[in-house]
């Protein structure tokens, strides 16, 4: 701690004083009572006397705050960021609760006295558990509000953190376009940023992400190998095979199969030495996605049943989704109607267990189904079904799947001479003009 004057150590715990009776709810009376004359409080406030240490100390213990506390330069900035502390540690040990309690006292505190730059980092602490706990709504309305502010977030670190965490948020509520933005402004936002590179690889393999849903893989190849190559250069081990074997996904949907299976099975291999399990159970995942793809089922349903069986010994049922969902693809392939219908069952057990953020599982699902009903012969029941999920691709802003759909159902209607193909062909035009401006925006 600094060494202040009298006068200075004076002005200091007197202002700290006032601040901390304020913040209190203390009158000067209260804070007073049993110490000191209401005179003798108003004169230390003004930093023209001083308490006898004794006093002070039980008047500190009285407002709640040590001694420390009312010497430092700024002890109400120290105190807020404590708190910030102690919510990050919440949040560490999964004290959820305890975590929101600390940032919303600190977001309302940091507003009322004005400490910007503590507010936003509050805002962004609540905005990332929001995230965490599928709470997506209110980030996009908290993290709105400062961006719209000209004062809310004056440091571009700041701004791209807050555009991050929002286009997260929008990720989460199915809208893959306004997630782009976001992360398309955070990039742009680099230039006034200096030296944050986790930031930029973050950026980077979001907007990989999102073009990879949005079916754009160039460009989804382009952002994933500048967040590997930052990787490698920050030393980022687990991040670098994370990137590794996203770009093997993104190869392998280019029609680069071998290059991908290599890149899988050097991703595999590391992962298997560092233990990294739940990074095993993704890597086997997409190895069965690839045999699935050649017709190798034996090989496809190995790998897959390995993803399951290790993300299973993790406790985690919502990536359980997509090796059930393969599996049912190759049961139908394979005429097994049962078996597709039972794995099918278990994925809409965990989309209703979700409460609706599975979306994109539960839409695969129901097409799997329609095509059961398509080649069963029940052609109105798979029309109705394969109308809900285009209604569910659409509400969710999955401009690529919902295209492929719209083609697949007004070629179906089509070759029934059914007047709704001419409905479903010029969707699919309009969808696909979304495609073609979404793949030039950047």
């Amino acid at each position: 701690m600094l060494v202040f004057d009298g006068e200075t150590r004076n002005r200091i715990i007197g202002d700290n004083l006032r601040r901390y009776r304020l913040l209190r709810g203390y009158t000067q009376d209260e804070a007073a009572e049993g110490l000191c004359s209401i005179s003798q409080l108003s004169k230390v406030e003004n930093g023209k006397t001083q308490l006898k240490p004794s006093l002070l100390k039980i008047l500190a213990e009285r407002l709640g705050v040590t001694m420390e506390q009312l010497e430092s330069a700024d002890s109400l900035l120290d105190e807020l960021n404590e708190s910030l502390e102690l919510g990050k540690a919440a949040v560490t040990a999964g004290h959820f609760e305890k975590a929101f309690s600390f940032y919303q006292n600190v977001i309302s505190t940091s507003r009322e006295h004005g400490y910007q730059q503590v507010f936003v980092e509050a805002v962004l602490g609540e905005c990332r558990l929001l995230n965490r706990l599928h709470g997506g709504a209110g980030v996009v309305e908290r993290i709105g509000e400062v961006l719209e502010d000209p004062d809310g977030a004056s440091e571009a670190k700041q701004r791209v953190e807050l555009l991050i965490e929002l286009g997260k948020a929008h990720r989460l509520n199915g809208n893959m376009m306004m997630a782009h933005d976001c992360y398309c402004r955070a990039d742009e936002e680099f230039e006034h940023v200096k030296g944050k590179k986790e930031t930029h690889l973050r950026t980077y393999y979001e907007l990989a992400d999102c073009h990879f849903y949005m079916q754009n893989y160039r460009t989804a190849l382009r952002y994933i190998e500048k967040a590997e190559q930052l990787a490698q250069e920050l030393l980022m081990h687990l991040t670098r095979i994370r990137c590794t074997y996203y770009k093997a996904t993104i190869l392998r949907k280019m029609g680069h199969d071998e290059k991908a299976k290599a890149l899988f099975l050097g991703a595999l291999k590391e992962a298997q030495d560092n233990q990294l399990l739940f990074d095993v159970a993704t890597i086997n995942n997409n190895l069965g996605c690839l045999y699935k793809a050649s017709c190798e089922y034996g090989h496809a349903i190995m790998h897959f049943q390995r993803a399951i069986q290790v993300f299973e010994l993790l406790n985690q049922e919502q990536y359980f989704c997509d090796p059930y969902l393969n599996l049912a693809e190759i049961a139908l392939a394979m005429q097994d109607v049962t078996k597709c219908q039972r794995y099918l069952s278990e994925v809409m057990n965990i989309v209703e267990r979700s409460g609706g953020q599975q979306y994109m599982e539960q839409a695969r699902a129901l097409q799997i189904l329609s095509w059961i009903e398509r080649d069963a012969g029940n052609f109105e029941r798979y029309s109705e079904q394969a109308q809900e999920v285009l209604a569910l691709y659409e509400q969710h802003a999955v401009v690529g799947e919902a295209y492929e759909l719209a083609v697949e159902l007004a070629d179906a209607y089509y070759e029934r001479q059914d007047a709704r193909a001419v409905e479903l062909y010029r969707k699919a035009i309009e969808l696909n003009a979304h495609l073609i401006a979404f793949g030039i925006k950047r």
